[in-house]
């Protein structure tokens, strides 16, 4: 018996093969059929598409939603063709088993029931006093910070070495010693940050100057030059002009922002409760290991 010889297909005719569309329909047949074999036998599901007039105006609302007109009639076909092929996917995906062990779509359908909660727990409108207790118990949420308006004038240490601090000493003697108002923007030495501050919180001081240089400023007197205060730029020599304190908005300023929080933290409420009514119908089991180590972690 001749055995079979088989001639070697060259490479280019191969490439030329794999782009062939018949190709192509013939690779994605074999891969389901793997995926049905190991799936196994597939669940049965009603193999019934029903399309209602509802869904098209669904699909048309949105349409309209995104571009602002209406969908044409070619538009409305395109949509509905859309729409049956994601119906016919999403079903055969279900059916081999692909929703199952899938990160991205648990936390979407997780988020569809907080979506759910969303919708049963209509929140009230709030009264006044519910306002006023909700304040109470934010108060920072409501408080407006201290504020520091100063002008500076900074020594550079690099250009200055040891005799900083004696000239520093010298200045603000002068400066503290005249009556006459006096143009300070020619005494020190140039720096990229501005030498007038006005209305500044601590925490944006700190942000520009250090936390150190902020916390010196804000216990410095009023309408007096002080210093110098340090900071990681040099030296400073500060003059305070005005200073407010921090201070608790009254309800009538902060109404909407009030409204806005007390509604998201009852609807919060709600949601918390929906989610315990559901989660007690359900058997949590932490395998030994990770018990173990909660308990490490925690020390419980």
């Amino acid at each position: 018996m001749v055995a079979p010889f088989f001639y070697p297909m060259n490479t280019s005719r191969l490439q030329a093969l794999l782009r062939e569309p018949l190709m192509h329909f013939l690779l994605i047949g074999a891969a389901l059929f793997l995926v049905f074999d190991q799936v196994g036998d597939p669940v049965e599901v009603d193999n019934r598409i029903v399309i209602s007039q509802a869904d098209l105006d669904i699909l048309a609302n949105d349409w309209l939603r995104r571009t602002g007109r209406p969908p044409s009639p070619q538009q409305v076909e395109q949509q509905l063709r859309q729409y049956i092929r994601e119906q016919v996917l999403s079903r055969e995906a279900v059916n081999l088993g692909l929703d199952r062990d899938d990160v991205i779509i648990r936390r979407r359908l997780a988020q569809k029931m907080q979506f759910l909660f969303d919708d049963l727990g209509q929140v009230p409108d709030p009264t006044d006093a519910d306002l006023n207790v909700f304040m109470s118990k934010h108060v920072e949420r409501f408080t407006l910070p201290a504020t520091l308006s100063f002008r500076h004038i900074f020594l550079d240490p690099d250009s200055r070495g040891e005799a900083i601090q004696d000239q520093a000493q010298q200045l603000i003697s002068r400066l503290q010693e005249s009556n006459a108002v006096v143009d300070t923007s020619e005494l020190g030495d140039p720096i990229l940050l501005p030498l007038q501050f006005d209305n500044q919180t601590r925490l944006q001081i700190s942000n520009l100057l250090g936390d150190e240089f902020a916390e010196q400023v804000y216990r410095l007197p009023v309408c007096r030059w002080s210093g110098p205060v340090a900071s990681g730029y040099g030296l400073h020599l500060v003059y305070v002009h005005s200073r407010t304190a921090a201070r608790v908005q009254p309800l009538t300023e902060v109404r909407q922002s009030v409204i806005r929080q007390w509604r998201a933290a009852k609807q919060q409420e709600l949601n918390d409760l929906f989610y315990q009514g559901i989660q007690q119908r359900y058997e949590i089991i932490l395998d030994d290991d990770i018990a173990t180590d909660l308990v490490v972690r925690t020390g419980q």
